[in-house]
């Protein structure tokens, strides 16, 4: 097996940063509920049970934010001084496993278009 160099790292930790700094901007700017307007308000306003929506919405915000969570302590243990973690804490977060599915099934839940042609 080949041994990634540190800027490939480097590299990796500033891509990681970015995209966690990009998608927390964007929920901030959501906010708690659909842009006035948009579709998911929309259907909000038209679904049989509006509150399901909503739960489904708060659903997919916790399962995005675990998320985050456990890129932040990946890139933790890539960064000098690296902090010890854990073993099982972080290192499923990067592969298909439960974790990356939690991430994918959230945002699945609020933009069900995602990895569709």
């Amino acid at each position: 097996m080949a041994e990634l160099g540190p800027e490939y790292i480097a590299s990796m930790r500033e891509a990681l940063s970015s995209f966690y700094d990009d998608v927390g901007s964007f929920t901030q700017d959501q906010g708690g509920r659909p842009a006035h307007g948009s579709q998911a308000d929309t259907e909000r306003a038209t679904f049989p049970k509006p509150e399901s929506l909503i739960t489904t919405w708060s659903i997919a915000t916790l399962l995005i934010e675990s998320g985050g969570e456990h890129v932040t302590a990946f890139v933790k243990t890539i960064t000098e001084p690296m902090e010890p973690i854990a073993c099982w804490t972080c290192s499923p977060s990067g592969t298909p496993s439960p974790h990356g599915r939690m991430c994918a099934c959230g945002a699945r839940q609020i933009m069900p278009s995602i990895g569709r042609p």
